[in-house]
């Protein structure tokens, strides 16, 4: 099976297709149902995918990837995704899953409509945070045959969805084992091209401005995103605090509630033992202008050393994006294979987890190697896992992993590189693993 790993920062231009021409699969079933949800005091629709061979009377258990929409759109965005899984589970691709999209919209209120949620608590739209993590979970765990875990369920989403769902996963790790991002507003500070492009195009020439939702496509953006991020019950008509005065300035206090919100915050109060995965990528020519702001998140995860996966590719917002879903459902599933817990199959009479009896730092292979090598390691604990790579006089070249594990059985992937501009050359090196007072040390040989 092809894996992506995500245990080192890079940015690469990647796609990978898993065709599925001329080839009968297996189909699963697509459920269109809905559910009462407590925290938005209504009924939501929500499609579930299950995947061929599911039968709700066996014992077999599945993990969850919960997909959220962009904007203006509801469950139904990105149907195509259905089909494609039923490809790749059958060529051995991913492992099976059970794939659940919700309607993130919201509905008219007042004298405007924002029809979004932006998948954010707000005392004005609803509480559609609460609805995706609390909701939507308990009743999928309790309506399909999940394996109800945080280390079985993965995030992910397009364009306002990206956003919504790292947002999602930065702040509730304890839920989610990993997110992807396709197309995301990572860095809130984009929120700055909107209002510029509102400011020259939407309004008159000086101030002062008569804000409005109605004035144009960018500030109908703004209304709505303060409409989740900084909604005022008591500031008429529209019952938000707005983040620009008459004068076209950003309001400061407003301005820090909206930040509140931006993934470059909650990623630097991610608890470094969260282990959560990172995944995101988005177009070089987006034509909103993300991709600078994308690559600033970037640049905080690293500044963070928080390990991630972003991949740029030539294109535009939604461009290509039927090759880019195969690399992002690869990335999800191969944490998700990497966890201890077996999730081909988990059966309700045995749940239990087969845990090695002692640290074991395996040899690479290949060895010698270029332009990959997999290094195995087997813990009987949990524990923050640290692995280096020294030259023959102990002199750190890289740090491959650092980063808290479950116990269990783990692999990574070293392409002896990391860093373009500075490769690691050819020689013998050592490896050598720390966690919990262990330290375990073997010999590899790089071949350019």
């Amino acid at each position: 099976m092809k894996r992506y790993f995500c245990y080192l920062p890079i940015v690469v231009i990647l796609f990978t297709t898993f065709s599925s021409t001329g080839i009968a699969h297996a189909k699963g079933q697509l459920i269109d149902t809905s559910f009462y949800s407590s925290s938005l005091d209504t009924t939501r629709l929500v499609d579930v995918y299950l995947p061929a061979g599911y039968d709700s009377d066996d014992s077999t258990r599945y993990p969850v990837v919960y997909y959220l929409h962009g904007y203006g759109r509801n469950q139904n965005d990105h149907q195509f995704i259905i089909d494609s899984l039923d490809a790749w589970i059958a060529n051995d691709k991913i492992e099976p899953i059970i794939l659940v999209k919700p309607d993130g919209s919201a509905y008219p209120f007042q004298d405007w409509n924002p029809k979004v949620g932006w998948y954010a608590n707000s005392e004005l739209i609803g509480r559609f945070e609460d609805y995706i993590i609390h909701d939507l979970v308990n009743f999928i765990d309790a309506q399909y045959k999940t394996i109800a875990v945080r280390d079985k369920r993965c995030i992910m989403g397009f364009s306002m969805g990206g956003t919504g769902a790292m947002q999602l996963a930065l702040k509730h790790p304890d839920i989610y084992c990993a997110v992807a991002s396709h197309s995301g507003t990572l860095d809130l500070s984009w929120c700055k091209v909107l209002i510029g492009y509102a400011n020259s195009n939407e309004y008159k020439t000086a101030p002062p401005f008569n804000y409005s939702p109605n004035a144009g496509f960018a500030s109908l953006e703004l209304f709505s995103r303060a409409a989740a991020y900084s909604p005022n019950l008591n500031n008429p008509p529209y019952f938000v605090d707005f983040v620009l005065d008459s004068g076209g300035n950003i309001i400061d206090s407003v301005w820090a509630r909206w930040m509140s919100f931006n993934p470059k915050t909650l990623a630097s109060a991610l608890p470094p033992e969260s282990n959560l995965h990172i995944y995101f990528d988005c177009g070089q020519q987006d034509m909103y202008g993300k991709f600078n702001y994308n690559v600033n998140f970037s640049n905080h995860l690293d500044s963070l050393g928080i390990i991630h996966m972003f991949q740029c590719f030539d294109g535009n917002h939604e461009d290509k994006i039927d090759r880019r879903f195969p690399i992002s459902f690869a990335f999800l599933d191969s944490v998700i294979q990497s966890t201890a817990t077996n999730i081909e199959r988990v059966e309700e009479s045995d749940k239990s987890i087969s845990v090695p009896k002692s640290y074991v730092l395996d040899q690479n292979f290949p060895n010698p190697f270029n332009p990959v090598t997999t290094i195995g390691f087997e813990l009987p604990v949990n524990g923050y896992v640290a692995i280096d790579v020294t030259d023959l006089l102990g002199r750190r070249i890289r740090t491959i992993i650092s980063e808290y594990r479950l116990a269990g059985n783990h692999k990574v992937i070293w392409n002896g590189r990391d860093d373009a501009d500075n490769p690691v050359a050819t020689g013998v090196y050592l490896y050598t693993m720390r966690i919990n007072g262990y330290t375990g040390t073997r010999k590899l040989v790089l071949i350019r």
